[in-house]
């Protein structure tokens, strides 16, 4: 102990001293060093004298006096006073006589309010008192002395995370509940141990009723849990018929022990709580089978705050007949969890009852596989489902082996107050985010409530999820497993799972493997987190266009969200990202203003190849709809001759998404245009393009009117179409505006021949 521990503690003992006297000294200086003697170096750095003062006066003060076989407790809310950089925190002093299960069963009360010790300790002290329960002496405790009748447990405990005043007064009425049911069930130990006894005897005297294979395991079975096995936490025995042989209608109980001791509980529907006693349940009740091993509704307050487990032995009058059960309550231990299923009585024999319904060897590889695959199951699963579901849920374990998929087996609780939900996630997808969501969709699939769950590695490549769903009310004939073990594997697809998924609905089995190896590892999370396997398909057929040439492509499509006026373009690019000061001016002068635009890097073939994808969401002028099927390619057709310089890049180009013209016929208003302003008309270009542009379909109807003159596959009379021009003219309003296209209408007609249709020796115009 360093220096400055040893001055820390003294002075903590001088304070006391001069708090209760300095003949106490002694007494404190015992308290006080047992007090700290386990807490962490690192921890006294952070104790102040004027800080933790409080509380020692507090606990030391407790302590002092209490009368023999009474709990002392002090709960209070302790607010930090000045400056000091300790948080608020919720005190607990408990005062007790040393037993088991006292720290565990608070750390689980605590644990069921969602509260956690920052600091707890449990000092034991051998103590003189006087007949008033006042303090005399105190000394240290020791292995020797452990079993001491003077014997006494201090637990200090200080809760700081979640903390709030309102919590001390439901803790402190729970911490009495919980401490009763620690002493109950302590002082009853041995007597309840003896109603084992009790019961292995009435087995015995029925062993003319019972199969004798059966009577051996069971009494291998009791013995094997009294063997410190099982933790006895409460007993009550249940009369199910009059000393006549009548049936009762409701079970009769008595000699209740431990945690069943109080009369209150002594009912089944207490202590299974939500059962309903139909004709499902008595069947169950009466079966006449020696053992039952179920889960009680009751949470336990000792040691571990889960359900208790619950064993029926059974006792049967001269005919076989079920006519009274002992019931013993508690929780099997670690060492049972941990022990191998073929090491358990009663479980032994039902591994190889399940080998015999599969048809299988213990010493053929399949057999060897479900016996590992049964042993690693959750105890309660192998003590209370039937050979048969057993059977299921093992065969389909073994065949996941070939199905790396996700699996959920489900069983409902003989009294139909929860399902129990096995479900295997391939190691891969397993993590704690969907772990949450197979609970939510469970919770919302059975209209129940996950009241836990627990996860396991072990030897398979799988994880297995154990899920509690409580339910009320539920139709099982209605549940379809088949269909939410469905949304379980959607659930817990990764985006590689989709990408592959949809390579493989898009191409063939041998084209969709190699473009997923090739690409599989080539987007980043970012991309991931935004789109979708199926759309990286798109992606991956535009990257794979484009890597041919190694040039630009573009790909067009309708926003999903709810602006009707947006569209998404993407535009991939080889090896470098594209300049923004580069493609906004064509967007633009395509009608398209840029609200967002995002880059993202593919990653092909180590980084030879590299391919970014600017991903642009873009919003077209009011009142313009946009029909893709029609002008989709014509959009990215004039775009790319805008990148290529081919056409030029201006407002004419808007005609493209505004009236559907190509970008060749774009080029011949353009023309036009040029021919235009050489005409002595006051109007620069800008104007003109202005004009048609706000009056996208008389802009059509001339290239309509060109067509029909011109065409040489559209030789049809304009007569119509003429007088619908001239219609549409009279209803301009702008007298500039009316006079540019009249002027656009009178070149059109005044045109005598063009060399437009003509191609050259490629066959192109």
């Amino acid at each position: 102990m360093n220096q400055y521990i040893e001055q820390l503690l003294q002075k903590a003992i001088d304070l006391l001293a001069k708090e209760f006297g300095e003949h106490h000294r002694g007494n404190i200086e015992v308290f006080v060093k047992k007090l700290y003697s386990h807490l962490p170096t690192e921890d006294f750095s952070k104790l102040k004298i004027d800080e933790v003062g409080e509380g020692l006066i507090a606990l030391f003060g407790l302590f002092l006096n209490r009368p023999k076989g009474q709990m002392r407790q002090n709960i209070y809310f302790w607010h930090p006073k000045g400056h000091s950089a300790k948080s608020e925190r919720i005190v607990i002093d408990v005062i007790n006589d040393d037993r088991s299960f006292l720290v565990d069963s608070l750390q689980g009360l605590l644990a069921r309010h969602g509260l956690r010790a920052r600091i707890l300790m449990h000092p034991v002290f051998e103590v003189k008192r006087n007949e008033n329960g006042d303090l005399i002496e105190l000394s240290p405790i020791n292995g020797s002395k452990a079993n001491s009748t003077n014997v006494e447990s201090v637990i200090h405990c200080e809760v700081v995370d979640s903390a709030t005043s309102d919590l001390v007064d439901v803790l402190r009425d729970k911490i009495t509940e919980v401490y009763k049911d620690v002493k109950s069930a302590n002082e009853d130990w041995q007597p309840m141990r003896q109603k084992i006894e009790e019961a292995i005897v009435g087995l015995r005297e029925s062993e003319d009723i019972l199969e004798g294979e059966t009577l051996k395991e069971v009494l291998e079975f009791l013995t094997w849990i009294k063997d410190d096995h099982f933790t006895f936490l409460g007993y009550c025995n249940f009369d199910l018929t009059t000393t006549d042989g009548r049936l009762l209608r409701d079970p009769l109980s008595s000699n209740g022990l431990g945690v069943l001791a109080d009369a209150s509980i002594h009912t089944l529907s207490k202590i299974y709580e939500g059962i309903k006693f139909n004709s499902v349940a008595r069947r169950y009740i009466h079966d006449p089978v020696p053992i039952a091993i179920n889960k009680t509704s009751k949470i336990s307050n000792v040691h571990r705050a889960v359900p208790m487990d619950s064993i029926w032995i059974k006792r049967f009058n001269k005919r076989g007949q079920v006519v009274g059960i002992h019931v013993f309550t508690g929780l099997f231990t670690s060492v049972a969890y941990d022990s191998s299923a073929r090491d358990i009585p009663l479980l032994k024999k039902k591994i190889y009852e399940i080998l015999e319904y599969c048809n299988l060897s213990a010493y053929w590889h399949d057999g060897k596989s479900l016996i590992h695959i049964l042993d690693s199951l959750p105890r309660d699963e192998l003590f209370q489902a039937s050979v048969t579901e057993l059977s299921r849920i093992g065969l389909a374990v073994l065949k996941l082996q070939q199905h790396h998929r996700v699996a959920l087996f489900v069983r409902r609780d003989q009294f139909n107050r929860f399902l129990s939900c096995l479900v295997y996630v391939p190691r891969d997808k397993f993590d704690t985010d969907l772990c949450d969501k197979i609970s939510d969709i469970l919770s919302r699939e059975f209209k129940g409530t996950v009241s836990a769950y627990k996860a396991q590695f072990g030897a398979l490549d799988f994880a297995r999820v154990h899920y509690t769903v409580q339910v009320t009310d539920v139709d099982f004939d209605i549940l379809h497993y088949d269909e939410i073990e469905k949304k379980l594997i959607d659930i817990a697809r990764s985006w590689r799972d989709e990408l592959r998924i949809s390579l493989a609905d898009t191409f063939s089995e041998s084209l969709s493997s190699k473009l997923y190896r090739k690409y599989k590892e080539s987007f980043s999370k970012g991309y991931q987190e935004k789109f979708s396997g199926l759309l990286a398909v798109d992606d991956i057929q535009e990257i794979e266009s484009l890597l041919e040439h190694k040039g630009r492509r573009a790909r067009l499509s309708l926003d999903q969200g709810v602006e009707k006026n947006r569209v998404n373009l993407r535009i991939y690019n080889y090896k470098e990202p594209v300049a923004l000061s580069e493609v906004l001016p064509s967007l633009e002068n395509m009608d398209l203003r840029i609200i967002t635009e995002n880059p993202y890097l593919v990653k092909i073939d180590e980084g030879d190849n590299n391919v970014w994808i600017h991903d642009f969401v873009a919003e077209v002028s009011p009142g313009v709809s946009i029909d893709l099927e029609a002008v989709g390619s014509k959009f990215l057709e004039t775009l790319t001759e805008c990148w290529s310089g081919s056409i030029e890049n201006d407002g004419f180009n808007r005609l493209v998404l505004r009236a559907g013209l190509s970008s060749r016929y774009c080029s011949l208003l353009r023309a036009y245009c040029k021919y235009i302003r050489q005409l002595p008309l006051p109007f620069g270009k800008d104007y003109i393009e202005s004009a048609l542009i706000s009056n996208p379909k008389l802009a059509k109807n001339f290239i309509d009117l060109f067509e029909s003159r011109f065409n040489p596959d559209r030789q049809q009379s304009d007569q119509v179409l003429v007088q619908k021009i001239e219609q549409d003219l009279d209803e301009i309003l702008s007298v500039d505006v009316d006079r540019i296209l009249r002027v656009y209408f009178h070149l059109i007609l005044a045109t005598l021949r063009t060399n437009f249709y003509q191609t050259d020796p490629d066959n192109q115009p």
